[in-house]
């Protein structure tokens, strides 16, 4: 989720395949202002609960683009999605850098994708070479590919291991309405979150057209929640009749159940795997501070 903090916006992600030994078995990863940090249970260099940085510049913010070396002494320009592949190596999408950053477990950053500092639309090719305009949410699949949302560019591209670039979802430069059928050929409207089920399928939270689509790994979109276009309040049942607003971000539990952070509703959202949708917390249009208790009030 992401939250106002005076001039700077916070996003959390949790890390979704803790690997032990991966950062000091850290459970959460923060992105905030001009860092990332972790939070997690005691190690031989932490307490239980304790946080630490792992990579930007805590006390200059926003301080130059990122360059290649020990993680702590680069500087990141408001990272916003986080996540972790199989080795434990943290990929970071370094929003107003326009790059995507890996840093190993022993905290050694290098440029992933993108050219620090030059913003444009991605296109196929080397990752190093191509440019995003601000990327934002971040996924790995099982075979430890990496796929990342560009907001402004309004696609979802998909890097390899080895570098590299292709486009999911989305065509560069163009926004509008999705279209079920190849998710390479569907307009989006400033996809943020990513996240992939069991099965492989991964999931966008497409904010500006207020759903989230499903691609299979064979490359096809469709809705799994939400009306296309529609802002609205939502509604207990199926999940493609119930209206949301501005979705941010999706995760998955082990059961299969998909959260959805429904950004200006104020509300997280749970779907089953039939498809069936209920508010699990927040109130509906209301905004404040939470309180202890049951969760959807």
């Amino acid at each position: 989720m992401k939250h106002r903090n005076g001039s700077r916006f916070i996003s959390a992600k949790a890390n979704r395949r803790p690997r032990p030994g991966a950062f000091v078995a850290a459970t959460i990863a923060i992105a905030f202002a001009s860092v990332v940090a972790m939070a997690g249970p005691a190690s031989a260099t932490s307490t239980p609960g304790s946080l630490s940085f792992i990579a930007g510049d805590a006390v200059n913010f926003f301080a130059g683009d990122p360059t290649a070396g020990p993680a702590l002494n680069t500087p990141l320009y408001k990272p916003e999605g986080i996540a972790f592949d199989s080795s434990g190596d943290l990929y970071i999408a370094d929003f107003y850098a326009s790059a995507i950053e890996k840093v190993t477990p022993s905290g050694t950053l290098s440029i992933f994708a993108g050219i620090p500092g030059n913003s444009g639309y991605p296109t196929p090719g080397p990752a190093t070479s191509a440019q995003f305009e601000r990327p934002n949410g971040i996924a790995v699949d099982p075979s430890g590919n990496v796929y990342v949302a560009d907001e402004s560019a309004n696609v979802v591209v998909m890097i390899t291991p080895t570098g590299t670039l292709s486009i999911v979802a989305g065509t560069a430069g163009q926004s509008g309405n999705p279209t079920p059928g190849p998710a390479a050929s569907s307009l989006l409207n400033e996809p943020d979150g990513l996240s992939f089920d069991a099965a492989g399928n991964l999931y966008i939270a497409d904010r500006g057209n207020s759903v989230v689509e499903k691609v299979t790994p064979t490359g096809t979109l469709s809705i799994f929640a939400g009306v296309i276009n529609h802002y609205g309040t939502p509604t207990a049942g199926p999940a493609t009749s119930s209206y949301l607003n501005s979705p941010y971000d999706i995760t998955f539990d082990k059961a299969g159940d998909a959260y959805i952070s429904d950004q200006l509703n104020n509300v997280i959202e749970k779907v089953t795997p039939q498809g069936t949708l209920s508010v699990i917390a927040g109130i509906v249009g209301s905004s404040a501070a939470p309180t202890a208790g049951p969760a959807p009030r």
